[in-house]
């Protein structure tokens, strides 16, 4: 059908299952005829630390090049709270880009995001419209990584995601 990029979700908790499961998947998409596949991570909130994943992200390019070159990015990693749970995003994002999204709650959480070294923010349409193009127009200025992650908007919500995504 055309599928190239896939939304992996992780535990966060478990290092070394999240590895296998990477490449478990990677492996299984190449099987299935596509070449070049790209992978987004998603841990919601599991992992403890930005020094798990940078763990993870270390494993996974020693235990398959490929794999780790197939991610995109990981999304929310830690605590959605990034204000009470502060992490330095800056070396994770230097081998992979870290997006905020649970965590962007307003305005205020952009430049608390960019300080802690978050690459990238993932934008949904259900947070409002007005938040959406200010957060899309801030991180664009400020040259970080847009995602648009409105995956289960069902009917007349999707039109606006899509119209948003395009």
């Amino acid at each position: 059908h055309g599928y190239r990029c896939f939304k992996l979700k992780l535990t966060g908790r478990d290092i070394q299952s999240d590895v296998l499961r990477t490449i478990e998947t990677f492996q299984a998409v190449r099987t299935a005829g596509i070449s070049n596949p790209q992978i987004t991570l998603d841990s919601n909130e599991g992992n403890p630390t930005a020094e798990s994943v940078m763990d993870y992200l270390q494993q996974l390019q020693a235990s398959d090049a490929a794999a780790f070159s197939s991610v995109q990015y990981l999304e929310q990693p830690t605590s959605r709270d990034i204000r009470r749970n502060p992490q330095n995003w800056h070396a994770v994002a230097r081998l992979k880009p870290v997006l905020l999204d649970e965590g962007l709650t307003d305005l205020d959480s952009l430049i608390e995001a960019k300080q802690q070294g978050y690459s990238g923010v993932a934008l949904k349409t259900c947070k409002g419209h007005s938040m959406l193009l200010f957060c899309a127009a801030w991180a664009h200025q400020h040259q970080m990584r847009i995602s648009l992650q409105d995956l289960t908007n069902p009917g007349i919500a999707l039109i606006h995601a899509a119209l948003a995504g395009s």
